[in-house]
């Protein structure tokens, strides 16, 4: 909701010197959580030395960040690959 108010008011008030400023730093708050919770995510695989996991995560950056293509054509393939691979991998460790 609160995307759609602000784009709407770039869309009227776009030329408008404070509402760029205004933008801008909203942009950097929005980029700082992404990050945040990126480091969030990625920190339980750190520390058990996930490696099947931080290779997933690194596909999937490398899929959507450098190849760009759309995320949700990478996550329909990422998902199920990285679901089915954790139960292979607990069903080969129980027994």
């Amino acid at each position: 909701m609160i995307v759609t108010v602000l784009a709407a008011l770039y869309a009227r008030y776009g030329e408008i010197d404070a509402l760029r400023r205004i933008l801008v730093g909203v942009s950097c708050a929005a980029v700082g959580l992404l990050i945040s919770a990126l480091f969030r995510m990625m920190m339980p695989l750190i520390k058990r030395r996930d490696l099947i996991g931080l290779v997933i995560l690194a596909a999937v950056f490398v899929a959507i960040g450098l190849l760009r293509l759309p995320l949700p054509a990478v996550l329909l393939v990422a998902i199920p690959l990285s679901i089915a691979i954790a139960y292979f991998i607990r069903r080969r460790a129980t027994s």
